[in-house]
């Protein structure tokens, strides 16, 4: 079993699941696994998601579009029965920098006490390469949240998270459209 579990949700992806997965593909490091849930895509991505050969990447396909929250929810359950190390999120249409595991694993290594990592995100575009960060961390910060109204918005796409720390009743929202991914790193 790999050490790191890349959560990615897809729904009509067709044009950007492959740069995604590609993207994952480069990383330098390597013992990573993804799980792929295509919700119930009415579009091609069926097609495309056929076309990769990569061992590490597990595509499990539902016929009816449940909603992200409900995607991600089966990912994170494939992760806690598979004993996961570490998890991480990756949208179907976001790519990560080729390092991007690879830090984020050692780091996770080094502090232990450490149950959630998070960067900032880049805006890139095809011309122009990276020309926005949305939120510039200009140092580490640790962030303890005692409460729910404590909480700082993080990015869940530049996340890692320890798997033996996700609490065990802890579950993704199902009736939330959009925020679900922060109310779970809530």
């Amino acid at each position: 079993m790999s050490l790191i579990a890349v959560v990615i949700p897809v729904y009509n992806g067709e044009y950007t699941i492959l740069k995604s997965l590609n993207s994952l593909m480069k990383q330098s490091f390597k013992d990573w696994n993804a799980v792929v849930i295509n919700d119930g895509s009415t579009d091609k991505t069926s097609s495309v998601l056929k076309q990769i050969k990569d061992i590490r990447i597990k595509v499990i396909s539902y016929s009816i579009n449940k909603g992200r929250a409900y995607a991600r929810q089966k990912a994170l359950e494939y992760v806690v029965n598979n004993n996961y190390k570490y998890m991480c999120m990756l949208d179907a249409d976001d790519t990560y920098l080729k390092d991007k595991l690879e830090f984020q694993f050692n780091f996770m290594e080094k502090n232990i006490a450490v149950s959630l990592m998070s960067t900032s995100i880049g805006v890139c575009s095809e011309n122009k390469g990276l020309y926005r960060v949305l939120e510039s961390f200009k140092y580490a910060k640790n962030l303890i949240f005692k409460n729910y109204l404590d909480y700082k918005r993080i990015p869940h796409a530049s996340s890692i998270i320890r798997v033996s720390d996700i609490p065990k009743d802890l579950r993704f929202n199902l009736d939330f459209q959009f925020g679900e991914d922060q109310d779970f790193l809530r």
